[in-house]
């Protein structure tokens, strides 16, 4: 007789199915890293540091899924959006000819990686999925209208100029 076989089966589909969805869930709790009032999600601990695309891709898992909205609140609402709010600032600045003060505020890593902000409205659709969609609206709407704006001003800014260049060397 094994020792399966003594525990009854509704108890043991609750083993089966809480025993690694407690281990995982208890996992990411390491991954999470506080400096001052600023939450990230650390792209690997302890080696690695607090990634853009690693981030936006991994924290719906990693809160969401886990049931650990705050965790969600304190790493997108209260860090990541005024992040990226920066980062794009500083990009058109940058685009404009003009340097940008708070060079060295952003903590978040990365954020120059094409896709990057793409992930993070990707982060967006799934808390749609586990809310609503008109919650996600209200909440990030605003903000996913301005990373596709951001791309397509810096694209067209880009283009405009590396044709300028290509007029006057030739």
């Amino acid at each position: 007789m094994s020792i399966l076989s003594s525990i009854p089966p509704k108890t043991f589909k609750v083993l089966i199915i809480t025993a690694p969805f407690s281990c995982l869930k208890n996992s990411a709790a390491q991954f999470y890293k506080r400096e001052g009032d600023r939450c990230y999600l650390l792209a690997g601990y302890p080696w690695y540091h607090a990634s853009a695309r690693e981030e936006f891709f991994a924290t719906p898992s990693c809160t969401l899924d886990i049931d650990r909205p705050e965790y969600w609140d304190a790493i997108i609402d209260k860090t990541a959006i005024g992040e990226v709010r920066t980062f794009m600032d500083q990009q058109m600045n940058r685009c404009m000819g003009v340097e940008s003060l708070q060079n060295d505020s952003l903590r978040l890593r990365g954020m120059d990686e094409p896709d990057a902000l793409l992930w993070l409205i990707r982060a967006f659709q799934k808390y749609a999925h586990k809310y609503t969609i008109e919650d996600a609206a209200k909440k990030y709407g605003t903000l996913c209208v301005e990373i596709i704006d951001f791309y397509r001003t810096l694209v067209t800014i880009k283009t405009f100029f590396q044709q300028f260049e290509k007029r006057t060397l030739s």
